[in-house]
């Protein structure tokens, strides 16, 4: 009985850390209402979510949180503070709220989780329920997540991620009614980079994500015929679901901008963020070397790059990509190594969701999926913990061999 209360005790800090993927979505209703006090709001549920695994790990576990997770976002503050005292812009004390927010908080949560397994059901099952929730926000002009980007990269991609996961990882055949559901809306009324990130997803899901190693070469050749079909029929297509938005009255960003790259309007849509691009190069050509610094594009009209190794670049240069990119190497290496198939399902998926957003929308300093892949792919080996009945198996073991 003791034994069964301390394995149930123990799945705390796993839901804690999923919920805190969503808990500032959730927020969105009464942040986007109150935007003057939006910071506030989000840092005093951030500290509510911490407060709480820290109470519970001194109460129940006494887990040590000074591993490798907090080491990593250590070294990213040490890296914004020397920037900053070297070429201060006056953005880099807000990149480091951001990163708290979106880095520092989901490390310190993960370095307590033990149950990848765990973590994984709780992300699919408030995922799910997170886009439930959201469903009918396109239907009052994204009144409760507060714009269609949002609701793309915040609510219904991670909703799709859940039921893909459900589907093919747990194989619950009951999770393709919301999962046609959440690509409609996806497809519809999110962004491009949500849709594309989605159906990337899919593809890596179906693919790799089932336990039937032998007919992998049957999987990935039903990919790509479903490809090609989908490519050869893509005008037709494209006007079911135009039809699907008419008769649900629902303003398509999406769809629209899809129908003018069809007729041969790419330029009109892509001009914009190609314009991004060439100012980006042009600052990254006077300074290739070691960049501008944390936040500069930031304190310029451009804001964003709008693509990750753009952003990189204009922030550390030739030499900092380098390095990242070794890394994010070493990091892709590790994961596709991990014993632990919840383990390696879950990273897969946050790599997925955080690099698609980042190559067109999202900065990484805002993106707690890419935060989380990293950390987890750099975690130290030796920071394993040991679950009670683990323990106790082991000194049985160790008793009965002497």
């Amino acid at each position: 009985m003791e034994s069964r209360h301390k394995r149930n005790r123990s799945k705390v800090n796993e839901f804690l850390f999923a919920f805190n993927f969503f808990a500032f979505t959730l927020l969105k209703p009464i942040t986007h209402k109150y935007q003057d006090y939006s910071t506030i709001i989000l840092f005093i549920v951030a500290a509510i979510i911490c407060l709480c695994s820290v109470l519970y790990a001194f109460k129940f576990r006494r887990t040590n949180y000074y591993s490798s997770f907090v080491f990593i976002a250590f070294i990213v503050y040490f890296c914004i503070i020397i920037d900053y005292l070297i070429r201060n812009n006056g953005v880099q004390p807000d990149i480091i709220y951001r990163f708290t927010i979106h880095g520092a908080i989901p490390l310190f949560l993960l370095s307590a989780v033990v149950d990848y397994n765990y973590v994984l059901k709780n992300y699919c099952i408030i995922a799910i329920l997170t886009g439930l929730f959201f469903v009918v926000d396109p239907f009052f002009h994204y009144r409760w997540s507060g714009g269609y980007m949002i609701f793309g990269y915040g609510v219904m991609l991670p909703a799709f991620a859940g039921c893909l996961l459900q589907y093919h990882y747990y194989k619950k055949k009951t999770a393709i009614i919301p999962m046609i559901l959440f690509f409609v809306e996806l497809f519809i009324c999110a962004n491009k980079g949500a849709a594309l990130s989605g159906i990337v997803l899919f593809i890596v899901s179906y693919i790799f994500f089932r336990e039937d190693k032998r007919r992998l070469a049957r999987r990935f050749f039903t990919m790509v015929t479903l490809g090609v079909t989908i490519m050869l029929f893509r005008i037709q297509l494209l006007k079911i679901f135009v039809k699907i938005a008419k008769i649900l009255s629902l303003e398509s960003y999406a769809l629209t901008t899809l129908r003018i790259i069809e007729s041969g309007g790419g330029d009109i849509i892509f001009g914009s963020r190609i314009s991004i691009w060439e100012k980006v190069w042009k600052m990254i050509a006077v300074k290739p070397m070691f960049g501008y610094g944390v936040g500069y594009l930031e304190s310029t009209s451009i804001q964003y790059a709008h693509n990750f190794i753009l952003d990189v670049l204009v922030t550390f240069g030739f030499v900092g990509l380098f390095i990242i990119l070794l890394l994010i190497l070493a990091s892709i290496i590790r994961m596709i190594g991990f014993s632990d198939s919840s383990k390696r399902v879950f990273v897969i998926t946050m790599f997925v969701l955080s690099f698609i957003p980042m190559m067109f929308s999202l900065t990484f300093w805002d993106v707690d999926t890419f935060w989380v892949f990293v950390g987890i792919c750099y975690s130290f080996r030796k920071s394993r913990r040991i679950s009670y009945n683990e323990g106790i198996n082991t000194k049985l073991q160790h008793g009965l061999s002497e």
